[in-house]
């Protein structure tokens, strides 16, 4: 069995949230299913999302912000193109310091997060939330559905490259901004 050297598991622990028997069940679950044990924890219904995401900020530093309660503004989905939420995986959630933070299960993936700067061309910090959830909530806030009269249903952006563009914080913008003067 290996054994997880994480602030989060000890945190976890630490809190009485979760006991090191229950570790131990999610890190066996994990193996035979080659689930993450983040996976592992939530299917076995030891800890709840926002539980595993105040966890998982102490290991990665980002702010205990409950996303999960607080609905996302328009303004924040703005700063990132339906598009690119969908094929990264990712919800915008909020925006600190000029910094826009991101829900996604992909938290240890520097490439992922790499990419996604250089696209966005912004800086960027993730926080982890389950796939599902990531999923469910980024159609609900950038697609519109609409059901045709004969009962198919199409989903519709809600939100344009314009729209994406003119967003405060946006190299973009603040390059095209400089070329202009």
């Amino acid at each position: 069995m290996s054994v997880i050297r994480r602030k989060w598991s000890q945190w976890l622990i630490e809190t009485g949230e979760l006991s090191q028997d229950q570790l131990d069940d999610a890190i066996a679950l994990s193996s035979l299913r080659q689930l993450c044990c983040w996976d592992a924890l939530l299917t076995l219904k030891y800890v709840d999302c926002w539980t595993l995401t105040r966890a998982l900020s102490v290991e990665y530093g980002y702010p205990t912000f409950n996303f999960y309660d607080t609905p996302t503004t328009d303004e924040i989905c703005r700063t990132v193109p339906e598009i690119v939420a969908r094929d990264f995986n990712i919800l915008p959630v909020m925006i600190s310091e000029s910094v826009l933070y991101y829900a996604t299960p992909h938290i240890e993936d520097i490439n992922h997060r790499s990419r996604l700067e250089h696209i966005l061309n912004r800086d960027l910090r993730p926080m982890w939330a389950p796939a599902s959830w990531v999923h469910d909530t980024e159609r609900k806030y950038y697609a519109v559905c609409h059901v045709t009269e004969y009962g198919s249903a199409m989903h519709f952006a809600k939100y344009g490259d314009l729209d994406w563009l003119l967003v405060e914080g946006n190299r973009y913008r603040e390059d095209a901004a400089h070329r202009d003067d």
